[in-house]
């Protein structure tokens, strides 16, 4: 859906070290016809947005990474879907990498998806994320704006 829209994907996950998910993710893209790209930690913090822009001169429809990676620091306006594969508990982390496409200069509607398999863990964490969230927004003053359920999405083909 998004490639057919001309958006490009920004695809987080939190599996990049020892259990390393980003290069299979990648590849499983590639066999459905997408160009993809990982961003790993070897490129140096100050050459990211550099690097990011290369791959997006390439021609990439998706950029896979860890969100630690980018959570400060980058605007990714190229980038209008942002896809949590995993989130992990850290609500500072997914707050900051989810707001790398919600910038100044952004043009396009901006859509962030958490997936995760049906009564599992996953799902548990989501919706304690999504509480511990609202109350930091409640208590900064922000109306929380949050989904309000769990439920599948077809948000790449």
């Amino acid at each position: 859906m998004q490639k057919a829209q001309g958006r490009k994907v920004l695809v987080y996950s939190i599996y990049s070290g020892t259990r390393d998910t980003t290069h299979r993710i990648k590849n499983l893209l590639q066999g459905e016809g997408f160009k993809a790209a990982v961003l790993r930690s070897s490129v140096e913090t100050s050459k990211r947005e550099d690097w990011i822009l290369e791959q997006v001169n390439r021609g990439i429809d998706v950029l896979v990474c860890n969100p630690e990676l980018v959570k400060t620091g980058l605007d990714l306006l190229d980038f209008p879907a942002i896809v949590f594969m995993q989130s992990g508990y850290n609500v500072f982390t997914v707050q900051q990498a989810s707001r790398r496409s919600w910038r100044i200069g952004q043009k396009q509607p901006v859509e962030v998806f958490y997936l995760g398999y049906a009564e599992t863990a996953q799902i548990d964490c989501l919706r304690l994320r999504r509480k511990k969230i609202a109350v930091s927004q409640s208590t900064s003053g922000e109306t929380p704006s949050l989904p309000v359920d769990c439920r599948s999405a077809s948000w790449l083909g």
